[in-house]
């Protein structure tokens, strides 16, 4: 085996590893430029389980469960799940923007 191919065998995994980790910053970068004050951007009506894990910092399976007990409302469409922007703001405490909280 010749020094170069030696070095590519090497370097192939440590290469294709910080791609995935790129990729994965830009992803993540996309993500921040859009958000809002809640932390969600704001041009988005509904999220998916892996948005949502994603901007919450949450494992998928958790949203899953949080949406299965009714933390987390929204819709299932076969397998896909979508929740609805005014129940993640509830969930993380805030007051979705237009909707006012009645007063005793």
């Amino acid at each position: 085996m010749s020094l170069d191919s030696a070095f590519q065998e090497t370097l192939a995994p440590l290469i294709e590893r910080v791609e995935s980790a790129a990729a994965n910053v830009a992803e993540r970068a996309d993500l921040i430029r859009r958000v809002d004050a809640s932390g969600l951007p704001p041009d988005k009506a509904s999220f998916t389980v892996k948005e949502l894990s994603k901007l919450l910092n949450l494992d998928p399976d958790t949203v899953r469960q949080f949406f299965h007990a009714g933390d987390l409302v929204g819709m299932q469409l076969g397998n896909r799940i979508l929740i609805w922007r005014w129940s993640v703001l509830e969930f993380m405490g805030l007051e979705p923007v237009g909707k006012k909280k009645a007063r005793p």
